[in-house]
């Protein structure tokens, strides 16, 4: 028969703050207290009732004991502990392990029912032959608790997001994202990893199912504070049409159900870097901008807005050529933009800066003086010139008669029709003529 003296269990299911984080495993505990009046036998068990999506992670136990038997009844599992037999009143013990949804079943985000129960075991006798016997599980006592199904909480943001040419068909792109925990506790995903989707039907929503994945990044072990963001960067490889229609996925890897669905973000077509790097030029000089050499499904659009815009003399090309003149007396500063159209679908603005240099304004002049007479005596090498020029950038070489010197003054010329060339430091070049004169013979 039934025992007529059973201990009274002290209960208690300890979960992790604010549930369970759904579609991850998780750490439980539960503890009993052996309230007497006598010594645990052989016959008591503790018993923990799930969910039948949630089971045991085999080997993550800790504590007094592990699971001796796992079973399904209905839509419940079962998990039996063994209480050790000989534990007095007043001492306690505990189970700790993990649960998972290792099966990966669609858990509402719903609270869930758990429940830990004592249970005597003994037999009685049952059926018409008095010798047949029968086990019967007597709950001593139970402790029903309903634990929240949780969810890391993230926003994606796009910070920066650009591209680069590889080939005739392909580009490099880099994307930086942020990552946002909008939760007061740390986020709990132990792993996940980013996906580069092509959205294939542009609606701008993830669907694994028809868009296509391009680039699946490393793993990321993260555990970001409530209320804290990280910024990650990407770099992966595309077709150039795949460029304007991409999706951004983060999510685990080793779950899916459905409170954690993918978290997405539809991303704006790269900026294509293919104008090239800023340039400073010379006034009048020709300089070619652009570093873009494909062909295919590609548009090109040079412009220049402003007063005065620059003569771009491949206007609908890859690549064009920049002149203009500056006549004033500073720099002038120009903003180019390239407009690239990717095979019809989108279309992105890269710009460079051109500064155009000032021209120089040479002004040479004859600097020897015989008795307030620029001249050279006649028949004689003592004149002497001295190169001028405004709006150069030091340092400034100047040539005259094969001689090239950073000196402006040039000595010992006999007279004549001299071409001063001018060098500065942003190679810049001018050129004038002075003509040294000298008086009659004296006899």
């Amino acid at each position: 028969g039934i025992p007529d003296l059973t201990n009274n269990y002290g209960l208690r299911l300890l979960t992790p703050e604010g549930g369970l984080q759904a579609c991850d495993s998780a750490q439980i505990e539960a503890r009993l207290i052996n309230l007497g009046p006598r010594e645990s036998s052989e016959l008591e068990y503790a018993l923990l009732s799930l969910p039948a999506a949630y089971d045991y992670v085999p080997g993550s136990h800790s504590g007094t004991t592990a699971p001796e038997d796992n079973s399904l009844f209905d839509d419940r599992r079962i998990l039996r502990f063994p209480i050790p037999p000989g534990l007095p009143p007043g001492d306690s013990l505990s189970f700790r392990f993990q649960l998972a949804d290792l099966r990966e079943e669609l858990l509402a985000c719903t609270d869930q029912e758990m429940t830990i129960s004592s249970v005597l075991k003994t037999k009685v006798a049952c059926g018409l032959n008095p010798a047949d016997s029968c086990d019967v599980l007597l709950i001593l006592n139970s402790d029903t608790l309903q634990v929240a199904q949780q969810k890391d909480q993230f926003t994606l943001t796009e910070i920066f997001h650009e591209a680069t040419v590889v080939d005739d068909a392909r580009e490099r792109v880099r994307t930086h994202l942020c990552v946002n925990n909008t939760d007061t506790r740390f986020s709990r995903s132990d792993t996940l990893v980013w996906e580069i989707y092509y959205d294939q039907n542009g609606d701008g929503i993830a669907d694994p199912t028809q868009d296509v994945l391009l680039h699946q990044d490393a793993p990321r072990f993260w555990r970001i504070p409530g209320g804290s963001s990280i910024i990650d960067s990407l770099t992966y490889t595309i077709n150039y049409a795949q460029a304007c229609q991409l999706i951004a996925v983060l999510r685990n890897p080793n779950q899916s159900c459905f409170c954690e669905p993918l978290l997405s973000l539809a991303l704006t077509p790269p900026i294509l870097r293919n104008a090239g790097p800023d340039r400073s030029v010379c006034s009048g000089d020709r300089v070619w901008l652009g570093e873009d050499g494909r062909s295919g499904e590609l548009e090109f659009q040079w412009r220049s807005n402003g007063v005065n815009p620059p003569e771009l003399l491949q206007p609908d090309s890859a690549f064009t050529e920049f002149r203009q003149l500056n006549h004033s007396s500073l720099p002038h500063n120009y903003t180019v933009e390239l407009v690239t159209t990717r095979a019809g679908l989108c279309t992105t603005v890269d710009t460079t800066e051109v500064t155009v240099w000032a021209a120089l304004r040479p002004n040479a002049i004859v600097s020897s003086d015989y008795h307030g007479a620029q001249i050279s005596c006649y028949g004689a090498a003592d004149g002497e010139i001295t190169a001028r020029v405004d709006l150069a950038t030091s340092p400034v070489s100047y040539t005259l008669a094969g001689r090239t010197q950073y000196q402006p003054i040039f000595t010992a010329l006999p007279a004549g029709s001299y071409p001063v060339s001018y060098l500065d430091a942003q190679g810049c070049r001018a050129q004038d003529t002075v003509l040294l004169s000298q008086p009659d013979s004296l006899v």
